[in-house]
């Protein structure tokens, strides 16, 4: 049995619809990336290569 991440339900006046999105799921599938920001000292020398 396959679940949906996204799905649309109907409004209490069942003429729209809304957008569900299950973020616990998607959060779980979604690789993370472990890396630490670099200093903002340095961040603004590689922008603006100073």
């Amino acid at each position: 049995l396959i679940r949906a991440l996204i799905f649309f339900i109907f409004k209490k006046n069942k003429k729209k619809l809304r957008l569900i999105i299950d973020y616990k799921k998607l959060n779980k599938i979604i690789k993370k990336s472990y890396y630490l920001l670099p200093f903002i000292i340095k961040l603004k020398e590689i922008l603006y290569k100073t």
